[in-house]
């Protein structure tokens, strides 16, 4: 399977440049980079701040979609921790899709999955913060977000270089289902501390417990419960 990268000045979003290249017949292994997005997406509905050369943005087409979603995310967020502990770096994990590094988020990854005719694909949207912004990070993400590096004389050599480890690395982890895996739970900050679970019905408290085998997290409610979370949200403290 070859790598296509395709390198923009900007994208509305990447996940939605891939979309439409995917309509029109592109290939497995396409990955648009851009220097900036004007309307970057994040999860659950929210925008990803995607000023212009201080992040990688880039979208990376799988076809046909048949592999779980859970595995395209934790292929991804696996690759991004490979590629930054090779230039340095020792991030970890805050299930199911956030890579963090002191703390503060540096990387976001939203999965998504299409159907056109009778073949679906699938775009896996990679966002990591490689430096701050020249204004920084806007108010309600200063206390959240964080930058891999504190500066660089040259982002775009950067970011091109990771771009070419992480998709690279991504295509190689859904080779290696179990390996990635290996790899994804060694690097889990979420086991053994207390989280906040937020889904349709509200908001509680829990210990995460573990990390199962099909990717989802099993928590133990303040409730006394067990649970098994696919796909809610959660958010913890580090510091």
């Amino acid at each position: 399977m070859e790598i296509s990268r395709v390198y923009l000045e900007c994208a509305d979003s990447t996940n939605l440049e891939v979309r439409r290249r995917a309509e029109l017949g592109a290939e497995e292994g396409l990955c648009v980079i851009a220097d900036r997005q004007t309307a970057g997406m994040g999860s659950k509905g929210r925008s990803f701040f995607s000023p212009s050369l201080t992040g990688l943005y880039m979208s990376i087409l799988v076809k046909p979609a048949k592999t779980d979603p859970a595995l395209l995310t934790c292929s991804a967020a696996a690759s991004v921790c490979l590629a930054l502990e090779e230039r340095g770096k020792r991030p970890g994990i805050k299930w199911v899709n956030d890579v963090l590094l002191d703390a503060k988020k540096v990387c976001g990854i939203l999965t998504q999955g299409f159907y056109t005719g009778s073949e679906g694909f699938a775009v896996v949207g990679i966002g990591v913060n490689l430096v701050p912004p020249p204004e920084g990070f806007p108010p309600e993400l200063r206390d959240i977000a964080g930058a891999v590096w504190e500066e660089s004389d040259d982002v775009r050599s950067l970011r091109n270089s990771l771009a070419e480890s992480v998709s690279e690395g991504f295509f190689r982890m859904l080779g290696d289902p179990d390996g990635m895996k290996r790899i994804y739970l060694s690097r889990s900050v979420v086991p053994g501390r207390t989280v906040t679970v937020t889904d349709s019905e509200g908001s509680y408290r829990a210990l995460a417990l573990s990390i199962n085998g099909d990717l989802s997290l099993k928590v133990k409610t303040d409730r006394g419960e067990i649970m098994n979370l696919y796909s809610q949200e959660v958010s913890l403290k580090l510091s």
